[in-house]
């Protein structure tokens, strides 16, 4: 399984989220953005000792 804590994994992702524009087109589900967004936004406040500002 894949995870962030590997480097070759994390720079994949970046390399990935580096390339999107406001011409790409969705490889999977129909999430738009402003969804997206909000969705990775709150998988990210249930990590443990996540500190919102």
């Amino acid at each position: 399984m894949k995870t962030i804590f590997d480097k070759e994994t994390r720079d994949g992702l970046i390399t990935r989220i580096n390339l999107i524009n406001e011409n790409s087109q969705p490889q999977w589900g129909k999430m738009n953005v402003y969804q997206m967004l909000k969705h990775c936004t709150l998988s990210d406040e249930n990590v443990p000792g996540h500190n919102s500002l």
